[in-house]
């Protein structure tokens, strides 16, 4: 006798429009001077990498002129970078395919707080709030458990930055698919 589980697949449009490409992504970051992974053989010489999970991303950037494993300048590159996501979410200005997508933008202070820092959302407006808070003013059949999720995944390998789309959008990061297992909904 075998045990499985199927933590199921939430249906999304197969199409151009509905997918959020990385390389739409790019401009945003050039626009903060960094060089994003988009391209087969940039390796090491990129300053951030963006991993996609569907209704969720992962942002990690490199230390100005220094290795990987140096936590990023939270004042100088955190910051900046998070608050031209939600630009891009008003505006579209810089990464079109954003706009109007996002339910939030969530980063963690590495540099002050270590590598096991929790994350804390970041306003539209640039400040910092709570994940409690961020997530009371979002409808409450969005996202499951999101502050106890979000709290557990702070680790090492957790990026600098966390998107998390509007699952009432039905936009999701990658190629077109016809369904998405994970994400914060």
């Amino acid at each position: 006798m075998g045990i499985a589980a199927d933590h199921g697949q939430r249906p999304v449009l197969d199409d151009e429009a509905h997918a959020i490409h990385l390389r739409a992504l790019a401009p945003l970051f050039e626009a903060e001077g960094l060089d994003l992974l988009d391209y087969p053989g940039e390796g090491r010489h990129s300053e951030a990498v963006v991993a996609f999970n569907g209704g969720i991303a992962l942002v990690y950037v490199r230390r100005k002129d220094d290795r990987w494993e140096s936590p990023p300048d939270f004042r100088r590159q955190v910051l900046p970078l998070a608050r031209r996501f939600w630009q891009a979410h008003r505006t579209g200005q810089d990464a079109p395919a954003l706009e109007g997508a996002l339910a939030g933008v969530f980063v963690r202070a590495v540099e002050a707080d270590g590598w096991r820092s929790p994350y804390f959302a970041l306003t539209p407006e640039g400040e910092a709030e709570s994940l409690a808070a961020w997530f009371r003013r979002l409808p409450a059949h969005t996202h499951a458990d999101a502050v106890h999720r979000l709290n557990r995944m702070a680790s090492p390998l957790s990026g600098d930055i966390l998107l998390l789309l509007d699952p009432l959008v039905g936009r999701y990061f990658g190629h077109p698919v016809k369904g998405l297992h994970g994400g914060e909904s």
